[in-house]
């Protein structure tokens, strides 16, 4: 999650029950198949609230600096940290 600063660069993941493949296995391909996807889709803001999130993720090491991070009505909000 990123301040409206950073709303240009904002990634957001949705969990899939079925995996996404691309058509092909060669990586630069790949590439420009996913740019082409992006060039199709149109995204707005999207206010969140800590209830509509579960848990926040973090590299090990660097839950304090996402708590130090996000808007302090997310300070109840669960992390897990992954390698």
């Amino acid at each position: 999650m990123q301040t409206d600063r950073h709303a240009a660069e904002a990634e957001w993941r949705v969990v899939q029950s079925l995996p996404f493949s691309f058509s092909t296995s060669e990586h630069k391909d790949q590439i420009e198949e996913a740019l082409s996807m992006a060039r199709m889709w149109r995204f707005t803001a999207v206010k969140l609230t800590p209830a509509d999130v579960r848990f926040l993720v973090a590299p090990r090491g660097e839950a304090a600096a996402l708590r130090d991070a996000v808007p302090r009505s997310f300070g109840s909000t669960p992390i897990r940290e992954v390698t």
